[in-house]
């Protein structure tokens, strides 16, 4: 059962949370396409904003963002369990990222996100 209930997003609120904490790094996680239109001025303008890519499904959607903001600030997610991690693995693989952004979007993101080594 998935009590996962979305909640509307106020870009404005966004903006002011974290441009209010520069040294915080935030991760926007779960935006889908419907969100592009906000999260993309948000993710260009806030360099503490991250992008988390699980329901981020759109044509040339990764090559889109990492384009804008860098392949520092994108994270691989899937959702799974609640998802099968199959789409996002081969969008990923499949989207003409060279090896060295391609580990750094599926797992050295993260752990420097969380000052793993």
């Amino acid at each position: 059962m998935n009590n996962w209930v979305q909640h509307p997003i106020d870009p404005r609120d966004v903006y002011e949370t974290v441009s209010a904490w520069p040294n915080l790094k935030v991760v926007l996680v779960e935006a889908t396409y419907h969100d592009a239109s906000w999260a993309f001025p948000l993710l260009k303008t806030l360099p503490n904003l991250y992008l988390e890519l699980s329901r981020f499904v759109l044509t040339d959607g990764i090559v889109s963002v990492i384009n804008l903001i860098g392949v520092e600030r994108v994270l691989f997610g899937s959702r799974f369990p609640e998802s099968a991690m199959s789409p996002q693995l081969y969008s990923i693989h499949h989207c003409g990222l060279d090896s060295k952004s391609l580990k750094a979007v599926c797992s050295g993101n993260t752990k420097s996100l969380l000052g793993i080594k």
